[in-house]
């Protein structure tokens, strides 16, 4: 199985957010703020011309992390039939190493409550206690250093 990473725009990627992320709700609630905006950043993992996973990093600050320069990632999201294959893993090395090659040093994100193993054991860190984001549910802040 050949995976392949590319550049998309937010359009794209909208489907396998909504299958992933948002099933059963307006497809709608799949654009994010920030999305079109020039310093966003989205991947597409691709397994031959299959759209099989994808991140969406923007440039945005969190006021709980001190940090000049920092992204945010999010709609992370890999089809439910590819899950526990490591494409996830391989999707958000590439973003970091993406980060990296731009001089970003660290990255940040909300993550569900059922995903923080997966981002622990790529070493994300915890900050804070869980809340509650409308219509989405329970998340945690969670940050790397890229230095």
């Amino acid at each position: 199985m050949k995976l392949d990473f590319k550049f998309v725009d937010a359009k794209s990627i909208l489907k396998i957010r909504h299958q992933v992320l948002r099933k059963g709700r307006p497809l709608s609630t799949c654009h994010f703020n920030g999305d079109n905006l020039s310093d966003t950043f989205h991947f597409a993992a691709y397994i031959n011309d299959e759209v099989v996973g994808c991140v969406s990093l923007m440039l945005k600050s969190n006021s709980k992390i001190q940090d000049k320069q920092s992204y945010q990632l999010r709609g992370m999201a890999v089809l439910e039939k590819y899950q526990g294959q490591k494409i996830g893993q391989q999707l958000l090395h590439h973003a970091e190493k993406h980060l990296i090659s731009k001089n970003i040093k660290l990255v940040w994100c909300n993550v569900r409550i059922k995903a923080i193993p997966f981002y622990r054991k790529n070493q994300y860190q915890q900050l804070g206690d869980d809340f509650n984001i409308p219509e989405v549910g329970p998340h945690v802040l969670m940050f790397k250093s890229l230095e």
